[in-house]
């Protein structure tokens, strides 16, 4: 199983299909690179997610791959997933998305990601 590589921040969510890439749907033959992916949905206007340390929640932990959706360069991404506020965060295990996390709030975003399982 391959390991994130630290670097200077999520990489970027640039299209639908590298989403779908991300997902089982139900394919039991499915073997994810990365078995804990985070997704933040962000915009650069958004006052909100200036309070979000992601240097700090990357730090966390190295065993979660990072991306990053800027909601005004990929649109469709966020709506797939349910997202109607930012930001927010998306888990997918093993292929399986999680319940969206829409905050702001670091202690929460904290407890979150520690908690994340494979």
């Amino acid at each position: 199983m391959q390991q994130p590589t630290p670097g200077p921040g999520p990489e970027p969510l640039e299209d639908q299909l590298v989403l779908e890439s991300l997902l089982s749907r139900g394919n039991p033959n499915y073997k994810p690179a990365f078995p804990i992916v985070v997704i933040y949905f962000t915009a650069s206007w958004c006052r909100a997610c200036r309070a979000v340390s992601i240097p700090e929640l990357m730090g966390l932990r190295n065993d979660i791959k990072w991306y990053k959706c800027d909601v005004d360069d990929n649109q469709y991404s966020p709506s797939y997933c349910g997202v109607s506020a930012i930001p927010a965060f998306q888990a997918i295990i093993n292929g399986v998305p999680l319940q969206l996390m829409p905050t702001s709030d670091m202690g929460k975003l904290r407890e979150w990601i520690k908690a994340l399982r494979a």
